[in-house]
């Protein structure tokens, strides 16, 4: 940062650090269903959705999205419509294939945090 002033040297030069955090963390920041049998639901795996910021986070939406979002579902969720400062919540999934291919898709929260929409990636495998 520079301070220009009247005074002898000016402009000033205060060196500034510091170390950036995103107000939303997920974890895991994917989630990797394996192999699932054709038309049947896998067990439900969990998101912990974390306000790591210092303010009052409001969430707009959390929805799957992606080209085979059909192929998973939100089983549960304890995240409303704003998660407090340090304050977590949780969102489950479960995929349920339909044809024999990798599928992927992403669980998406829409939120006021700065890197909005943040994304946990989701994938499965169908077989017969």
């Amino acid at each position: 940062m520079l301070i220009t002033d009247n005074a002898a040297g000016s402009p000033q030069a205060i060196p500034l650090t510091g170390i950036g955090t995103a107000p939303l963390v997920s974890s895991p920041t994917s989630l990797n269903f394996g192999t699932v049998k054709l038309y049947t639901t896998s067990p439900s795996q969990t998101v912990t959705v974390k306000n790591s910021g210092t303010g009052l986070l409001t969430i707009s939406k959390i929805a799957l999205t992606g080209t085979n979002a059909i192929c998973f579902t939100i089983t549960a969720k304890t995240c409303g419509g704003s998660l407090a400062a340090e304050a977590s919540c949780t969102v489950s999934v479960a995929f349920r294939p339909t044809v024999v291919v990798s599928q992927s898709a992403n669980l998406t929260i829409t939120d006021n945090a700065a890197w909005s929409p943040q994304a946990v990636g989701l994938s499965g495998q169908g077989v017969r």
